[in-house]
């Protein structure tokens, strides 16, 4: 009765680690995608925001945005 536990027990676990091993596969986009070309030029804007003073966060960030500082202060969009 045991060994048929035991074996019963490994094959639900093989089953498992088979199906969480597979996953999901990544792909590139798109070349004309335009949530990819929104992505990417949102991510130029917001590392280009510290010296052209852009406002990006405005366009990106939810209307209910809740940040954290690195010292622990909470900030909002606004």
């Amino acid at each position: 009765m045991k060994l048929a536990r035991r074996a019963l027990d490994l094959s639900l676990l093989a089953v498992v680690a088979a199906t969480a091993a597979h996953g999901q596969l990544a792909q590139w986009a798109k070349p004309d995608d335009p949530t990819a070309k929104f992505i990417i030029d949102s991510e130029r804007q917001w590392a280009e925001a510290a010296c052209t003073h852009g406002h990006i966060a405005q366009n990106i960030l939810a209307d209910d945005f809740l940040g954290t500082s690195p010292e622990g202060s909470r900030f909002t969009k606004a």
